[in-house]
C-alpha cells in the first residue's frame, strides 16, 4: 500500500515539506492528491503552494487559469472565504491592497487573523519575488516575520525566502 493512500494529511504535510525544500515536481504531486483527497478543507495553503510552485516553474498563467476554474465552481459561503481571497489574488483578480485588507475581514474567528495576515505577507512578497521585485518582496518577507506568528508555514517560508534573496 502507497504511504498516506487513505490519510489526506500525509499528502499535504508531505507536500508542504517538499515545496519549503524546492522540489518542485514531488511537491506539486502530493498537494493535487491531497486536494484530490478532500484535505482542503479550511487550508488555503494547498492551492496557494499548487499555484506558486507552478508559478515559480514558468507556468503562472496556467495557475492562474486553474484558480480561476475553482473560484467559478465554488458555491455560497465559500465564495468569501479566505481560500477564494487567496485565489482570487493570485489569479489577478483581487488587488495586493484588498487581499491584505481580507485578511483580517475574511478570518472565520478572531485567532485566525494573526495567521491570515502572516500569510497574506508571504503571499504578496512571494508574487514580487516571481515578479522580480526582489526589494518589494524582501519587504513583505520581513513584514511576514515581524507578526511573530512562528507556528506558521508562511511565517517560516518567509524567513527562508528572504535568507535566500539576502544570500544572492
Amino acid at each position: 500500500m502507497e504511504l498516506g493512500a487513505y490519510m489526506p494529511d500525509t499528502h499535504t504535510m508531505l507536500g508542504l515539506f517538499q515545496y519549503r525544500c524546492h522540489q518542485w515536481e514531488p511537491a506539486l504531486k502530493n498537494c493535487r492528491k491531497a486536494v484530490e483527497m478532500g484535505a482542503l478543507d479550511g487550508r488555503s495553503d494547498l492551492r496557494a503552494s499548487i499555484w506558486l510552485i507552478r508559478a515559480q516553474t514558468g507556468k503562472e498563467a496556467d495557475a492562474s487559469r486553474e484558480l480561476e476554474t475553482y473560484l467559478q465552481s465554488a458555491q455560497g459561503s465559500k465564495t468569501n472565504d479566505w481560500e477564494a481571497s487567496v485565489a482570487r489574488f493570485f489569479s489577478g483578480s483581487l488587488t495586493e491592497s484588498n487581499f491584505l485588507d481580507q485578511a483580517t475581514t475574511t478570518a472565520r474567528r478572531p485567532s485566525a487573523i494573526r495567521e491570515q495576515v502572516c500569510e497574506s505577507l508571504y503571499y504578496a512578497g512571494m508574487k514580487h519575488k516571481i515578479a522580480g521585485d526582489k526589494h518589494g518582496a524582501l519587504e513583505f518577507f520581513q513584514r511576514c516575520v515581524d507578526t511573530k506568528d512562528n507556528n506558521n508555514l508562511a511565517y517560516l517560508n518567509a524567513a527562508t525566502e528572504m535568507r535566500a534573496l539576502t544570500d544572492r
